[in-house]
């Protein structure tokens, strides 16, 4: 079956994947032709990053993600040799300890409050490799980092690419690069570009705003975790009622 004229016009009209973002601004038509992003701050977030500006590709998931993944449909090929070990702290004071940790290491990583619904902890730390070779080093030194200041018991995995992408697509290791893909990187990287020189470490400001939102995170589940007290002086920010409870009491004969 030949394709249609508006078939080929559809292949080439990367607009309607761009509407929304232009509509809204997060997008606009660049001096050069390209499509550009703003990379701006936002206080929408619930993570802190360490040397991310040093793996300028990894500063590219929301976009392999939401265009690739979820308006064409495949997994970029970036995402393939995604290798990350993943970190479990069990507490918010860990939290806080972790991104201190991250820090001293200096290699790209992130830590912060898990919002998503399909992933089960609170909190999660997360460095980045490029191979399952340099993925199984870095694992073995989270691993003894969490023994030593985490406990053993504390939860480390290697992983490979988004959740995300198990979800949609199946197990990883069951993943493979469809043939168009290419071409349909290729033609990408001619409409879309970012602005990877502009600053990518939150202000001092707005670091305060998230690692605040972190201790109220804690506080606010419906199991809370307690330990946030250590962060506040012990000063209540959310309701934790002390119920009256009688199971413990003698049986008491009531008269008639």
């Amino acid at each position: 079956m030949s394709v249609s004229k508006y078939e080929e016009l559809l292949k080439d009209d990367w607009i309607h994947y761009f509407d929304e973002d232009i509509e809204l601004g997060r997008l606009r038509f660049d001096k050069d032709g390209k499509l550009k992003e703003l990379n701006r701050l936002t206080k929408d977030i619930s993570w802190l990053t360490t040397n991310m500006i040093d793996s300028p590709t990894e500063r590219m998931c929301n976009v392999y993600l939401d265009y690739f993944s979820r308006k064409l449909g495949f997994i970029h090929s970036h995402c393939h040799e995604c290798w990350k070990v993943v970190l479990k702290p069990k507490t918010v004071v860990q939290l806080f300890k972790l991104l201190e940790l991250q820090r001293e290491m200096n290699v790209p990583s992130k830590c912060g409050t898990e919002q998503r619904p399909f992933v089960k902890a609170y909190y999660g730390g997360y460095w980045y490799t490029r191979s399952l070779d340099e993925g199984k080093i870095m694992y073995r030194k989270i691993r003894e980092l969490a023994d030593k200041h985490f406990g053993k018991d504390t939860e480390v995995l290697l992983k490979r690419a988004c959740t995300e992408f198990e979800i949609q697509y199946g197990p990883s290791d069951k993943w493979e690069l469809l043939p168009h893909q290419k071409e349909w990187e290729t033609k990408f990287n001619e409409v879309y570009t970012r602005d990877l020189k502009a600053p990518y470490d939150s202000p001092d400001y707005l670091e305060a705003y998230i690692k605040r939102n972190w201790i109220h995170f804690a506080a606010n589940q419906k199991i809370p975790d307690m330990t946030y007290l250590e962060l506040t002086g012990g000063k209540p920010l959310a309701t934790h009622p002390e119920y009256v409870t009688y199971h413990h009491k003698p049986l008491i004969k009531i008269a008639r």
